[in-house]
């Protein structure tokens, strides 16, 4: 039966690396003809051929996810994001004497967390200021100022 053949394939395809004749080690990774790609893959080639895969569907992704029920899921995520950046905001202003403030962390955040999601492929991924974020700004605001240098570019780290 093709099962019996295959478990008598599997078993007789070694586990671990072997050597060719001229001392390389390869691993087994099957028919070499069901990978067609000749060449390593450039930077963010996966990417674009996800993009040009999906891009016919894009539309209809969008149209099936637009639901009643996805509006409460979305509005949620919003001010649950939205939150601690708008808290960590008003911390920052208090501790950087008004150097860094909310309008510049939402910015931060937003253009920080759609780069990110851009970059990475993963739209779901959510960027958001934490207390360690907030006690990095505070010591650096802290030691610039008591140097007496320029906190223009605080806000770029």
């Amino acid at each position: 039966t093709s099962r019996s053949k295959m478990t008598r394939l599997w078993m007789s395809t070694p586990k671990f690396p072997i050597a060719d004749p001229i001392g390389a080690w390869k691993f087994p990774i099957g028919d070499p003809r069901a990978n067609p790609r000749k060449s390593k893959p450039k930077l963010g080639s996966g990417l674009l051929e996800n993009v040009a895969r999906t891009r016919s569907r894009y539309g209809q992704g969008w149209r099936a996810g637009v639901r009643f029920k996805t509006i409460g899921a979305v509005l949620f995520l919003y001010f649950a994001c939205l939150a601690p950046v708008v808290a960590f905001g008003g911390a920052m202003q208090v501790a950087t004497c008004g150097e860094l403030g909310i309008v510049e962390t939402i910015l931060s955040r937003g253009v920080c967390g759609m780069a990110y999601a851009a970059c990475s492929g993963q739209p779901m991924t959510f960027i958001g200021p934490t207390g360690l974020t907030l006690t990095f700004t505070t010591a650096l605001y802290s030691l610039l100022s008591a140097r007496g240098l320029s906190t223009l570019f605080l806000p770029i780290y």
